[in-house]
């Protein structure tokens, strides 16, 4: 490890912005126990690329390795405010929070991953059902109440068909 650590902190210092360089350089120092070195690569990744979720879920991965829950939990969220339906980002929190000690914010990490989750599905099903439409002569998918994540609204998915005389098929 220390040669190779060597070689990619000269590759880093020659290249800057490099990520791969810099991330293999922080997987060196989380294997090697410099974790404020590779807490430091991240932030400096962020000084660079302030919206690069990468950085700060390795940077949340670090700190949860290290206990640091509050520390972790930040970074988690800092991602999701990058990427809101992060879904791994979630998952990620909501095993942070279980970690901590705080069932209840798991669960609510867990309930909005699986609502992301659930709205993904449904927009495949939505293209599945418009090109089986398209194939078939049919309009189109039509969606009805689509609700979004805690809302408690639902999704009512009604597909026409020209070849059933217009008339819905509730799906």
């Amino acid at each position: 490890p220390v040669e190779q650590t060597k070689w990619l902190e000269e590759r880093l210092a020659s290249w800057g912005l490099d990520f791969a360089v810099r991330g293999q350089l922080i997987g060196v120092y989380r294997r090697t126990g410099q974790f404020a070195k590779a807490i430091a690569l991240c932030d400096d990744r962020l000084a660079m690329q302030p919206y690069d979720v990468n950085a700060h879920m390795l940077a949340a991965v670090i700190h949860e390795s290290l206990g640091e829950w509050d520390k972790a939990m930040a970074r988690y969220k800092a991602a999701l405010a990058i990427s809101p339906e992060n879904v791994s980002a979630m998952i990620a929190a909501a095993n942070c929070s279980i970690s901590a000690e705080k069932n209840e914010e798991a669960v609510k990490w867990l309930g909005d991953a699986l609502a992301v989750l659930v709205r993904q599905l449904l927009d495949e099903l939505v293209v599945l059902h418009q090109q089986r439409a398209e194939r078939a002569g049919g309009q189109r998918v039509l969606i009805v109440g689509n609700g979004r994540a805690g809302s408690g609204g639902e999704a009512l998915i009604v597909w026409r068909t020209a070849r059933h005389g217009g008339a819905p098929e509730w799906l």
